[in-house]
């Protein structure tokens, strides 16, 4: 029980010392920008693939709702 205690403080420590580094952009300048960016795992038929033509295509890039249930612009 001490080393899952002990190995636990070690993950939730290096998870507040990395955060900021892979921060989200605030609101201000996603709206600056224009546009949202939005990461997808390629490769995964049928919510994300690339097609002969190369484009990305499938469930998670035609049918994503806009975040929070709108538009950010």
């Amino acid at each position: 029980m001490r080393w899952v205690l002990v190995g636990l403080s070690l993950v939730v420590g290096a998870q507040c010392a990395v955060s900021p580094v892979f921060a989200a952009a605030d609101l201000e300048t996603i709206q600056a920008r224009g546009h949202l960016i939005v990461a997808v795992r390629e490769g995964w038929r049928p919510l994300s693939f690339r097609t002969d033509q190369g484009e990305l295509v499938g469930l998670e890039v035609e049918y994503r709702p806009p975040p929070g249930g709108r538009d950010v612009g």
